[in-house]
């Protein structure tokens, strides 16, 4: 419950600003025990057999870079290998 001080003037406010002026901010605790730092993410490495796509070209290395590329080259020559063995 609001103390009347408070109360008194959010009367004056239009009806659809009083809920806003008036909720009430609960401390919450998160994280305890942990520091402030964001935690990055664990995400498997991608390789030539386990790539799938998911993971953004710029959140690659260059390792896993030149594994997608290999593997999207491979797949590219195989499509043009059956374009041309069905012509």
């Amino acid at each position: 419950m609001l103390p009347i001080p408070r109360v008194l003037p959010l009367l004056n406010l239009p009806s659809s600003l009083r809920p806003i002026l008036a909720a009430r901010l609960y401390a919450t605790q998160t994280g305890l025990g942990t520091t402030n730092a964001q935690p990055k993410s664990k995400r498997k490495a991608v390789t030539i057999l386990n790539d799938d796509g998911r993971v953004a070209w710029g959140d690659l290395s260059a390792r896993e870079k030149a594994a997608r590329t290999t593997q999207q080259t491979f797949n590219f020559g195989m499509i043009i290998l059956g374009a041309m063995l069905t012509v």
